[in-house]
């Protein structure tokens, strides 16, 4: 058969460029569906912290949150491909190698570590900041009566009241305060301890209550173990806020 066409024939290195570029756009294409991952798991994550662990919304944003998992493995897959890519493609030395990996990686990664370390110690306060406080508590319970309690916080906007009915005094304290600082935590342990002796002794309680992924803890001293465990709840709520916790495996 005659050639009609006179282009000149593509030559090894031309389509060794393109190929090239086409295993480049790959590359691009797939560390930018990494990168968002990053991004909506972390989204997901902060929003998981406000929302009722019941709510439609909570059960959607955790499936997503838990399924977007793939990005760590994904970049370590890819960069074990690049790399093992440069190695093959031309001699290997191996003093070459690791001299560019710490100038390309080890050394930023080393010097962004130092910025963020003095960055966080000079922005985190020892003591986080009490952004709702507990002004009053008052609970309705007893035998054929259904427990209630109205809780009067100290809010950014104002003093704010509330009164919820819950399984306990407890119960009821808890939703009160969820409902003012719109901060819903789930409660994992509680605790109660003397802390005197006698009639009018002080009672601490101690909660660990999650919020998303974060675990949180919580404590509260008072004669009165409804407002002591109301005070141990709203210091959940204000760590939670300063996101002061550790999170669960």
């Amino acid at each position: 058969m005659i050639r009609t066409d006179t282009s000149p024939l593509p030559t090894s290195t031309d389509l060794s460029q393109t190929q090239e570029r086409e295993t480049t756009l790959a590359f691009n294409v797939f560390k930018g569906l990494a990168i968002l991952e990053v991004i909506i798991h972390h989204s997901s994550g902060m929003a998981l912290r406000f929302l009722q662990s019941e709510s439609l919304l909570y059960g959607v944003l955790a499936f997503i949150n838990r399924t977007l998992h793939f990005a760590v493995p994904a970049f370590l897959f890819m960069s074990a491909l690049l790399l093992a890519r440069s190695a093959l493609g031309k001699p290997f030395k191996v003093r070459t190698f690791l001299e560019r990996r710490f100038v390309r990686s080890a050394l930023p990664y080393v010097v962004w570590t130092v910025l963020y370390t003095l960055f966080k110690v000079v922005t985190t306060p020892l003591t986080f900041p009490e952004i709702f406080k507990l002004e009053s508590i008052q609970v309705l319970s007893g035998t054929h009566v259904v427990p209630t309690a109205t809780v009067t916080l100290a809010t950014p906007t104002g003093p704010q009241q509330h009164a919820s009915s819950g399984d306990g005094p407890v119960d009821a304290a808890y939703k009160a305060i969820n409902h003012l600082a719109n901060v819903f935590p789930s409660l994992e342990s509680y605790r109660i301890e003397a802390v005197t002796e006698g009639g009018e002794a002080l009672g601490e309680v101690s909660i660990r209550a999650r919020v998303g992924e974060i675990i949180y803890s919580g404590n509260g001293v008072s004669t009165d173990i409804v407002e002591a465990s109301a005070r141990a709840w709203l210091e959940v709520i204000n760590a939670s806020l300063a996101n002061v916790g550790v999170k669960k495996d």
